[in-house]
């Protein structure tokens, strides 16, 4: 938490609760062919829970403890299947994206990978997960804090 002058309270502290801190995991393949252009994994919320019917990238809250790595490796396995490691592929970089100030939106730690070969994502804890092509992804719909990284996924994984 952080303490900052209330405006009209003189300077007088305000507790301001720190964003939550979500770790995202991009997946990638190449195309079914090989040659295909890049696909990236997607999970659809179930209409029930927050956000239901809006499409995501595997990911959720850091625990205590737990780096950004270690979150998206836990959480792609309870989400949907896939057992990965940091040993596996090559890890991007983290990419952090800042909310608004007093949005209540979390900060998201974003990070990307190859799948591993044969990697058959299971809907675990989403009505549908599937892998969607660069160019697709504008046509799902994302959660409107999400329209910035989905951005930044279409260029960077271009580049690919």
């Amino acid at each position: 938490m952080t303490l900052t002058p209330h405006p009209g309270s003189a300077g007088a502290p305000q507790i301001v609760p720190e964003p939550r801190q979500v770790g995202i995991g991009v997946i990638w393949r190449l195309g079914s062919n090989g040659n295909a252009p890049v696909q990236v994994l997607c999970s659809k919320r179930k209409l029930g829970d927050t956000l239901g019917g809006y499409w995501e990238f595997p990911g959720g809250r850091i625990e205590q403890g737990e780096t950004v790595l270690q979150c998206v490796v836990r959480e792609l396995q309870e989400e949907t299947g896939i057992t990965m490691s940091a040993a596996h592929g090559v890890w991007s970089e983290v990419v952090v994206f800042e909310p608004a100030s007093g949005s209540g939106a979390p900060r998201f730690h974003m990070i990307h990978a190859p799948a591993p070969l044969g990697a058959a994502p299971m809907p675990l804890e989403s009505e549908e997960c599937r892998w969607v092509g660069l160019h697709d992804l504008a046509a799902l719909k994302f959660p409107p804090a999400n329209q910035v990284m989905v951005r930044h996924i279409e260029v960077t994984l271009a580049r690919s």
